[in-house]
């Protein structure tokens, strides 16, 4: 199997020294060095995954957009402290693969670069389960059955439901493929799940926790996923 090479866009001498040690305990990474200037048109046509410390600011998706446009093939994996479900979806927007709190990072780093690296999403299940609280409503632009979608997004899920593939959904609505998987992750971030397949359930879930259960809520684990 070949290895994955990862750059650490950092640049605290302490959070890169950090990083790099988490991720050469697993030897399918490849930490490489800052990119030098006359190198970077041999990476930009190469795959490869920017880690990436994240403070909450307004410069985060211009740097986003900006790594997106220099190396289109990469991969975007943000570390930084806790988010809000809308910031965090914003960031999804604006082209990460994948957030990961700095509290989780050596329980997690390594299994989420794989995940990234694989064409997965990865988010951690609270900060999941906290965007899907957020995305129910019973009024408001774009609702449909108590959830907050998109008129688009809604049409998604609808053709979803009827077992369309995203190659099928595409040409159906006129978009592309590669939109109609941005639209699902958005999808699936508001619903809540990690499958397609779950759409229907949830689209028809209750929006809360049945009075008087008393049941405590399973303990929660990262998850990846895909479109």
């Amino acid at each position: 199997m070949s290895t994955i090479p990862v750059c650490i866009l950092s640049r605290n001498p302490i959070a890169n020294s950090y990083l790099q040690n988490l991720l050469r305990k697993d030897n399918l990474v490849r930490v490489l060095p800052s990119i030098p200037t006359n190198a970077r048109g041999a990476w930009q046509k190469r795959p490869l995954l920017f880690l990436l410390p994240l403070e909450p600011s307004a410069a985060a998706g211009a740097h986003l957009s900006s790594l997106r446009r220099s190396f289109p093939r990469a991969k975007l994996l943000l570390v930084g402290s806790r988010l809000s479900g809308g910031q965090l979806l914003s960031l999804l927007r604006q082209g990460a693969h994948g957030y990961l709190p700095v509290d989780k990072l050596e329980a997690h780093l390594t299994a989420a670069v794989h995940d990234v690296w694989g064409g997965h999403i990865w988010i951690c299940a609270d900060d999941l389960s906290t965007k899907k609280e957020n995305a129910f409503s019973r009024s408001g632009e774009g609702a449909r059955d108590g959830i907050l979608l998109t008129p688009q997004q809604a049409r998604i899920a609808e053709l979803v439901k009827r077992g369309l593939t995203n190659k099928e959904i595409a040409p159906e609505i006129g978009i592309s493929e590669r939109t109609v998987k941005f639209h699902l992750r958005n999808i699936f971030l508001k619903l809540g799940i990690d499958s397609r397949h779950k759409i229907s359930e949830a689209l028809l879930a209750p929006t809360g926790p049945k009075k008087g259960s008393g049941t405590a809520d399973p303990p929660r684990q990262p998850v990846g996923f895909v479109p």
